[in-house]
């Protein structure tokens, strides 16, 4: 079940992007959610205790791998809107005010989230889906 949540976690996303569009926030927390349950329904099937025997399911070192590796992936929900618009581009940009006075910093911060925000308007729409 895990794995087919995973699988849908695009496909729902889209049609709800189809339905309330690319700002609103149901999408994007539904889309957290199907993630969420899918890596966690996943990761309890393999610890001890849960299968009613007293033991998980043994995983191999690339299923473990995978796990971390979407694990990781929950990171990029911060750069998808509307969290991006309505958080994370708001602490970035404060973030480079604040250093902007510091000679080398400041410039390379700049740049930072002038990248940053280059990549949330291609990648989120593209790879993060």
């Amino acid at each position: 079940m895990g794995e087919v949540l995973l699988i849908l976690r695009p496909l729902v996303y889209a049609l709800f992007i189809r339905r309330y569009g690319l700002g609103a926030w149901k999408p994007w927390l539904v889309s957290l959610a199907v993630d969420l349950a899918g890596t966690t329904i996943i990761s309890r099937l393999a610890s001890p205790g849960l299968t009613g025997s007293g033991r998980g399911y043994s995983l191999s070192n690339a299923e473990k791998e995978e796990i971390k590796r979407r694990r990781l992936l929950w990171a990029f929900y911060v750069m998808r809107d509307p969290f991006f618009s309505k958080y994370t581009r708001h602490r970035l940009e404060y973030f480079e005010q604040l250093l902007k006075p510091v000679p080398v910093i400041g410039t390379l911060i700049a740049k930072a989230v002038e990248l940053l925000v280059g990549v949330q308007t291609r990648y989120s729409y593209i790879s993060a889906s």
